[in-house]
């Protein structure tokens, strides 16, 4: 049986477009998923990113 966990959540932010792209690609190749599109966050840009994980 598999246990459940609440995902984790996070904003993950960049002062550029550029910037926040790569950010984005890096979490991606370490499991989390984007959750929401780029937005303005402060002085910057951030977006949502989540990650979840089920062990068995």
């Amino acid at each position: 049986m598999s246990k459940q966990y609440k995902p984790l959540k996070k904003i993950v932010f960049g002062m550029t477009e550029a910037t926040i792209t790569k950010v984005i690609e890096s979490h991606k190749n370490r499991g989390w998923v984007q959750s929401s599109g780029i937005k303005e966050h402060g002085y910057g840009l951030g977006c949502l990113m989540t990650f979840t994980l089920n062990k068995q």
